[in-house]
């Protein structure tokens, strides 16, 4: 608070400001609340974006009172969370904190806490978190959190962006899978930014293309029993997901259709 009341009084902040807050963990910054509610009142098109990892059900709570009074500020979460398992989520995060991450996430989304919430996946060379229990335990997280979303939805593929190795068969499978869901069965962005494929190089080029191939060919792919019964279960949600999504646009077809009959 102390550094953007400084900004104003220097003048710094006008239109369309926008402050990220990473971290550590953003949401342990006790003033975050009265900072958003500064920006709100001094700013004329405000942006907050918490780079969050929404483990701190406390914290979630208190943010999401201090949102729901705030109508000017646009307000967007991005939460990696690279795991789709209790186990894989201790193993990458070093704590057991998976089953609260997912509770505040959907938390987050029921009480129209932000206006866009994009959940990131970061895929591991080693493999640790490419199998189908973690790729469709978390595509289930992201349906859930989607369902619940009332404003904008995305997801965010990612690997490490240190790392000189190729993509191999399990990683471009993993991503792909991410993909397809993602963009053809919840009709949602992929956003490819905040690491290694963000970058304008070949490698990574050649990277989001191997996944945008893999995605298109999914479909006719053969497949496990796990993977149909969680397809299935995705796509029931991922209906209700669009139905909401473009019910006003089919409001507004039928209005017009009974117009012309």
């Amino acid at each position: 608070m102390p550094f953007v009341s400084k900004l104003w009084n220097e003048g710094f902040l006008k239109d369309n400001v926008e402050m990220g807050v990473a971290g550590g963990e953003p949401t342990l910054l006790q003033d975050i609340p009265e900072t958003c509610r500064f920006l709100e009142e001094k700013c004329p098109n405000p942006t907050v974006m918490l780079l969050s990892n929404s483990s701190i059900k406390k914290r979630t709570e208190e943010i999401t009172n201090t949102f729901k009074d705030l109508k000017k500020i646009k307000r967007n979460l991005y939460t990696s969370i690279d795991a789709g398992t209790r186990k894989t989520y201790e193993n990458v995060r070093g704590k057991d904190l998976y089953k609260t991450v997912c509770q505040n996430l959907i938390s987050y989304a029921k009480n129209n806490t932000f206006d866009v919430i994009t959940l990131k996946y970061i895929l591991m060379f080693d493999h640790s978190n490419t199998s189908d229990r973690d790729i469709f335990g978390f595509l289930d997280l992201f349906s859930k959190v989607a369902v619940r979303q009332k404003g904008i939805m995305s997801m965010t593929i990612d690997c490490d962006m240190l790392s000189d190795k190729e993509f191999d068969e399990p990683m471009v499978a993993a991503a792909g899978k991410l993909h397809y869901v993602s963009e053809k069965i919840f009709k949602t962005p992929i956003v490819y930014a905040g690491g290694g494929l963000i970058l304008c190089n070949k490698r990574a080029l050649n990277r989001i293309h191997q996944i945008e191939n893999y995605s298109d060919a999914y479909k006719k792919m053969p497949k496990t029993m796990y993977e149909k019964l969680m397809l299935a279960k995705i796509q029931v949600v991922a209906l209700k997901y669009l139905f909401r999504k473009y019910r006003k646009n089919l409001i507004r077809v039928c209005k017009y259709m009974k117009m012309v009959d």
